[in-house]
């Protein structure tokens, strides 16, 4: 909305004042003048979002065929137990360049994985990609990550679970007073819950304590993408909220770690923010690793006997990681927990 220039608020007046002497008086210019100031203040704090393009205009299906998870197990195309999945097509997605760059600005040269992580086999490699489709597809500088409902982990006949399709990247521990970054930009278009990018560490190997994950990127069936801390420190909320109501709407995380215990982690949502947001912050055991693992994608197996609810579709764009010079973040040394003041046991 565009704020009232003076001749608006000019003419306005002399509609209700038609004695054309200006300003109104008594009561109903006080009204008047509290409806323009309103307004004013409206327009200059809420601009108004672009329009954003609805999901059914962002890609087409087709041709070929997704099969139900029971129909490829009774065919013994996957098969219980093994650790050796085949390669499974499905049907081909094109994206809709034009509209999905609508929604979330230019999409650009983008990091690919070095491999990708099925829930019938992990570890697949570059050249073997295009033989995956059911599970994961690149259309140009888009990524394209499915589950389909019904599906799990069937790897392991002790630990059934729900499936997983994750690209991965690994990169050295940064060097001393850089951060390794990772950004991308995420557009959902089918919802189904769970874990959208981890970063991934190896135990301390002073304590043996730590070890997979201090923080992740989640999705809920709602729409809402969130910021998982694995371990909040006292006063710290364990789940912070990116934004709702993202279905179709382009988000683009980026998250920072030191490499060795102390991540940082911003948004920007296209269409609602200008620059990147700050969201949390927090910290971890020691990696024991001298490296850094990123998987991205689409994770629900954390719980045994689960299954994939619903079918579930999401597109990422423009993926980087690189070594940075830490900018220091005061907004996130101000979250920090304040430490408990002492009892009168405490030592």
């Amino acid at each position: 909305m565009t704020p009232p220039t003076d001749r608006d608020l000019k003419t306005t007046f002399a509609a209700v004042h038609p004695t054309g002497r200006g300003m109104p008086s008594g009561l109903a210019g006080l009204f008047l003048l509290a409806a323009w100031l309103a307004i004013i203040v409206t327009s200059v704090g809420h601009a108004e979002a672009p329009a954003t393009k609805p999901v059914s205009e962002l890609y087409t299906e087709g041709p070929g065929t997704n099969p139900t998870w029971q129909e490829l197990i009774d065919k013994g195309t996957v098969v219980v137990g093994s650790k050796e999945g085949k390669p499974l097509s499905g049907t081909k997605i094109t994206v809709n360049q034009e509209a999905l760059e609508a929604n979330i600005g230019k999409v650009e040269g983008t990091l690919r994985p070095s491999s990708i992580h099925t829930h019938v086999k992990s570890g697949i490699p570059q050249k073997e990609f295009e033989e995956w489709s059911r599970w994961y597809q690149e259309d140009g500088n888009t990524q394209i990550f499915r589950l389909f409902k019904g599906e799990q982990s069937v790897r392991d006949v002790d630990n059934i679970k729900a499936g997983r399709i994750e690209a991965v990247r690994t990169v050295p521990v940064p060097k001393p007073g850089n951060w390794v970054q990772w950004e991308g930009t995420y557009t959902i278009i089918k919802p189904g819950g769970g874990c959208l990018l981890q970063v991934m560490v190896g135990k301390d190997k002073k304590t043996g304590e730590g070890g997979l994950w201090p923080v992740h990127i989640d999705q809920h069936s709602n729409g809402e993408i969130v910021m998982l801390r694995r371990r909040p420190k006292e006063a710290e909320e364990r789940t912070v909220s990116i934004g709702k109501d993202l279905v179709g709407v382009g988000v683009t995380v980026k998250v920072l770690f030191d490499g060795h215990t102390t991540y940082e982690v911003f948004r920007k949502i296209h269409g609602r923010d200008n620059d990147f947001v700050f969201v949390g912050s927090g910290t971890y055991n020691e990696n024991g690793n001298d490296n850094v693992g990123f998987r991205w994608g689409i994770y629900q197996g954390s719980k045994p006997g689960s299954k994939i609810g619903e079918d579930c579709m999401v597109f990422v764009t423009g993926i980087s990681i690189s070594e940075v010079k830490h900018q220091k973040n005061e907004k996130a040394d101000d979250e920090k927990p304040e430490p408990k003041a002492k009892g009168a046991g405490d030592k």
